[in-house]
This record gives structure tokens, sequence and C-alpha cells, in this order.
């Protein structure tokens, strides 16, 4: 029962600065017009604004990294997600300036390589009860 309410807190807390890191990255996208003007391949209709992955990584990163300074989730955990920060730092980039397709694809590849490479070379890593342990 403590585990269910240490992750439900926990959760809660990030979740709330995610939502408010969002908002920021949002008015900053909006201040600064990096929008994503619609074409005939968008699914809007109007300009949106971009950047909003690279703050929910960032509290997602965060909220990982207590976890495992409060020794709830293994360091091995926190090692295969990091390649998620490369990939999101390569689209706030793409956002921010375009790049090209062979750039985001070879960052993003050597990101999921990386992973496969360490779930390979991970011994005791289960991400279920990793999970589990947060909520049980």
């Amino acid at each position: 029962m403590t585990h269910f309410f240490f992750g439900g807190f926990f959760g809660a807390v990030f979740l709330f600065l995610t939502w408010l890191l969002v908002g920021r990255v949002r008015r900053y996208a909006l201040n600064a017009n990096i929008l994503d003007r619609p074409n005939e391949r968008s699914s809007h209709v109007m300009p949106t604004p971009r950047g909003g992955g690279l703050a929910v990584v960032a509290g997602i990163s965060v909220a990982m990294t207590v976890l495992w300074l409060c020794e709830a989730i293994s360091f091995d955990v926190l090692l295969v997600a990091s390649p998620t920060l490369a990939v999101a730092i390569i689209g706030w980039v793409d956002d921010r300036r375009g790049l090209s397709v062979r750039i985001r694809l070879v960052v993003q590849s050597i990101s999921a390589l990386a992973v496969v490479l360490m779930l390979g070379s991970v011994h005791n890593i289960s991400l279920s009860t990793q999970i589990a342990f947060l909520f049980f």
C-alpha cells in the first residue's frame, strides 16, 4: 500500500511539473514563432506550437532521476532510457532550425541501437518489476 501512495504521489507531482513545463515551452514557441504550419500532409488546420515533446521528455527524465536517487528504480533502467534524450534534443533542433532527414535518421538509429545493445548487456533488469514497484 505504501508503494502505491509513493508511486501515485511522485506520479502526480511530476505530471503537474511536466504540464507546467509544456505550458512554458508552448508560450516560448508562440513568442519565438516556432510553429508547425499546416500543409497537405498535416492533420491540423491552424499553426501549432512545436517543441512540447522536449518538455515531456525533460519531465520524465527528472522524474526518473529522482526515482533513481530514491532507489525506487535501478540505474540500469535510467541508463536504458537515456538515449531518448538524444532523440528529443535532435527533435527540438529540427523544430527550431530544420534538419535533414539523414541527420535525424542517424541520431534516431544510433539511439535505438544503443537501447538494443544495452538491453542485451544489462543482465538484471526487469522493467515490469521496476514499474510495478512504484504502484504496489
